[in-house]
């Protein structure tokens, strides 16, 4: 609605001053419909309210300013979750992003799925979900709609796994170096390393290399140099067992 500022009839006026008002009225339309329409006689546009510093939608929840309240004010906003300040600093909380809309591969931040991730197909992406457990994220790939490997933390220790019976390559081009600075570098049992060339395990290995040892039997040695031989050691397949 515009905001005009015209003079008003006043009772006993004279046809005279009535035409002289009548002529105010008319340089005054043009003027305001003439391109000089502003902040100083508009009140609302559309629905939008406008002051000499804003122009909002009437609940005031949405709209833009030129206010120069504060160090770095706000522009643009909508509510309390998207504003954009005058340096051009953007808040948006529950904002879904996405590198493009409708198609893939994207990137894809979502506020309804809680997640990160980058998509090859709709099944098949990298992802990075909250912890409803508690402790960090955790980071998963995605294969055909099911998780095929996972970062994760268990029990309170960082791991890495793959799910299901989905193997795992860790190769370097250089050296590949394990190091457990203050423990061990710990696994199953020897059956679980396996020489890929021979096929066999290191368990295999061991037991092959103590059965072509055929060493049996128990000998005497003495506890002190120069001192009788009293003391039983005994071998079995080359290994001492006692």
């Amino acid at each position: 609605m515009g905001n005009l500022n015209l003079p008003r009839v006043e009772p006993g006026m004279t046809p005279e001053q009535l035409g002289n008002l009548m002529g105010l009225w008319m340089k005054e339309l043009i003027y305001i419909f003439d391109g000089m329409i502003d902040t100083d006689n508009v009140r609302e546009i559309a629905g939008w309210i406008a002051n000499q510093f804003a122009l909002t939608s009437k609940d005031g929840k949405v709209g833009m300013s030129t206010s120069e309240e504060g160090e770095d004010p706000v522009r643009f906003f909508a509510g309390d979750n998207w504003k954009v300040t005058r340096s051009g600093k953007m808040t948006a909380t529950g904002a879904l992003i996405q590198s493009v809309r409708n198609a893939y591969p994207r990137v894809e931040i979502s506020p309804d799925k809680n997640l990160f991730g980058a998509y090859q197909t709709p099944n098949d992406a990298l992802v990075i979900v909250p912890s409803y457990s508690g402790g960090p994220p955790n980071f998963y790939m995605v294969q055909n709609g099911s998780a095929i490997f996972e970062i994760t933390q268990m029990l309170g220790i960082p791991s890495i796994f793959t799910l299901a019976t989905v193997d795992l390559n860790i190769s370097g081009g250089g050296n590949l170096n394990l190091t457990a600075n203050t423990g061990k570098v710990q696994v199953t049992n020897w059956n679980q390393l396996k020489n890929k060339d021979t096929g066999h395990t290191l368990q295999q290995d061991l037991d092959a290399k103590l059965n072509s040892t055929p060493v049996h039997g128990t000998v005497y040695v003495s506890s002190t140099p120069g001192g009788p031989a009293t003391v039983p050691i005994t071998f079995t397949n080359g290994v001492r067992t006692g």
